[in-house]
């Protein structure tokens, strides 16, 4: 196998975790040729193999955390019917321009009593 700069890897099998920094591997996996590793070198799991009628590996979880999300949504709409869009208002933008104005008015009036006036939830 060749990096993208060309040089080649090696691939290793983990047989067990010995610390926190330390691993026992059998090197030279495959038809790769085991080759001297520097500190600090940068490893990759790529994957797992079990062999056929093992027993199946550990169960991998994260444990989550509650994180507290300050973010409220606001949703307003603004609709017209097709006739009333269609007419034609004597002043104004017209029924479609005012409806949005309207909502518009209306949202910006539901952000400031949600700043002041909201609690927090889970919901």
């Amino acid at each position: 196998m060749l990096r993208p700069d060309g040089a080649a890897t090696e691939i290793m099998l983990v047989l067990g975790v010995i610390g926190t920094t330390q691993l026992a591997v059998q090197r030279g996996v495959g038809n790769t040729a085991p080759a001297q590793i520097a500190n600090a070198t940068l490893c990759i799991q790529v994957g797992n193999a079990n062999e056929e009628a093992s027993s199946r590996p550990l169960p991998v979880s994260i444990a989550t955390v509650l994180q507290n999300n300050y973010t409220q949504i606001f949703r307003n709409t603004w609709a017209v019917s097709g006739t009333a869009a269609e007419t034609r208002m004597i002043v104004g933008e017209g029924n479609v321009g005012e409806s949005k104005m309207d909502c518009a008015a209306l949202h910006s009036a539901d952000i400031e009593k949600g700043i002041i006036w909201d609690k927090n939830s889970l919901e």
